[in-house]
């Protein structure tokens, strides 16, 4: 009950027809840029586009302007390639920013 208390209580904003590649974030989020709030973590959930070639890759620089606007930046998409794909976060700073994989964890104990 608790967790699903914590998810109903999570903002959650639709954005359809959003060119990542060359968005800016304004242009997906424009409420939450605006606020002047840093968000703990921003969670972006997309199909397969990134995997199956839908979308150009999302550059680091472009995704790097998240990060003014929250702690975390996480990238979820519902089918991918590989397992490594499925859940990444942009970390880093500067030259040393790069998408790190957090789906490589063994699920086997949840089943």
């Amino acid at each position: 009950d608790k967790v699903l208390e914590r998810l109903e209580a999570i903002p959650t904003t639709w954005t359809v027809g959003v060119d990542f590649p060359n968005a800016e974030v304004d242009e997906v989020l424009s409420q939450t840029a605006s606020t002047g709030k840093k968000a703990k973590a921003i969670v972006v959930h997309v199909m397969d586009m990134f995997s199956s070639g839908f979308a150009s890759p999302w550059p680091t620089r472009r995704a790097a302007q998240w990060l003014k606007i929250t702690e975390r930046l996480i990238v979820v998409q519902s089918i991918t390639a590989t397992k490594r794909e499925l859940v990444q976060e942009l970390v880093g700073s500067g030259q040393d920013l790069a998408w790190r994989s957090l789906s490589e964890w063994d699920s086997s104990t949840l089943l």
